[in-house]
C-alpha cells in the first residue's frame, strides 16, 4: 500500500517524514530522496540543482523552476510496495500530482491555516524556501482552496496544526481503514 502525505510548504511533511521513521514504517520524502525532478520553466528542461555551488541563489533557481513529481520513480515505488506487500509512505508535494494520482492507495493532506505556515517557515532551519516575501506569498496562494481542491481528488484531510505525534497517530490510523 503507497499511501502520499501531502501538503502546502510548511504543513508539516518533513516532521511527519521523521516521525514515521522514528516509529518504524518505510517512509520516503519527495524532496529528501528525489522523488521529482527541477524543470526549467522556460525550456522544459530536467535541470540538476548544483546545492555546493557557492554562487548558487537559491531563490532565484526557485523562481526558474518547477518542482515536479517523477511518475518513473514513484512508480517502481508503488510497484516494490505492492510486490512486497508492505506499507510504503511518500510525503512531499511537488507540481504533476495528477500524473500519479493513481498510483497512490491513499492521499492524506497536512491542513494548516496560514499563520501556522508563516511560524513554521520562519523557524525551520532545514529549508529556505518561502523565506523571502515573494515565495511566502506563493505559498499562501496555494493555501487558498488548497484543501477543497484535494478533497474534490477523493484526498482525506487532517488537521495538522496539533502535535506531530496527534498528525501521526491520525495518519497512521487511516492505513487501517
Amino acid at each position: 500500500m503507497l499511501i502520499y502525505v501531502t501538503g502546502t510548504s510548511g504543513s508539516g511533511k518533513s516532521a511527519v517524514l521523521r516521525e514515521l521513521e522514528q516509529r518504524g514504517f518505510e517512509a520516503h520524502g519527495v524532496d529528501e530522496e528525489g522523488f521529482a525532478d527541477w524543470i526549467d520553466i522556460e525550456t522544459g528542461e530536467r535541470k540538476m540543482y548544483e546545492e555546493d555551488d557557492p554562487t548558487l541563489d537559491l531563490h532565484d533557481w526557485f523562481n526558474r523552476h518547477h518542482w515536479v513529481l517523477s511518475k518513473e520513480r514513484i512508480e517502481a515505488l508503488k510497484q516494490e510496495s505492492d510486490r512486497e506487500h508492505k506499507l510504503v509512505f511518500l510525503t512531499g508535494s511537488a507540481a504533476g500530482d495528477g500524473e500519479v494520482w493513481h498510483l497512490f492507495d491513499k492521499v492524506i493532506v497536512l491542513s494548516v491555516d496560514a499563520a501556522t505556515i508563516k511560524h513554521r517557515v520562519e523557524i525551520r532551519q532545514d529549508n529556505e524556501y518561502g523565506k523571502v516575501p515573494e515565495e511566502m506569498k506563493i505559498i499562501l496562494d496555494e493555501l487558498e482552496g488548497y484543501d477543497d481542491t484535494y478533497r474534490g481528488f477523493g484526498a482525506t484531510i487532517i488537521d495538522a496544526k496539533r502535535p506531530l505525534e496527534q498528525v501521526v497517530d491520525e495518519i497512521v490510523a487511516l492505513t487501517k481503514q
